[in-house]
């Protein structure tokens, strides 16, 4: 690690570095998910899954980049909107 990033950690205390490491396995879990997903939907020909897919694909940077940013909350409550709204 640099000596910039240990001078500004991104997170507040060791909770948020705990969550964040819980939330970034969730996130790549479920892009795996998607992926296998749109690989079936592809297979399968059903273009309206195969986009559902690829758009939840693209929208897990979203989360992902807001955690690392230092802000698990927010990243928390954009993982969980994003995941209803795919599975919805």
């Amino acid at each position: 690690m640099t000596d910039e990033r240990r001078q500004n950690p991104p997170f507040k205390n060791a909770e948020d570095y705990q969550t964040a490491g819980v939330l970034s396995k969730i996130i790549l879990s479920s892009l795996a998910v998607y992926f296998i997903l749109l690989m079936s939907a592809i297979y399968a020909g059903d273009t309206r899954l195969a986009v559902t897919a690829g758009t939840a694909i693209v929208l897990q940077v979203l989360p992902f980049g807001v955690i690392k940013k230092g802000n698990v909350f927010a990243g928390s409550i954009i993982l969980m909107v994003l995941t209803l709204g795919a599975v919805t």
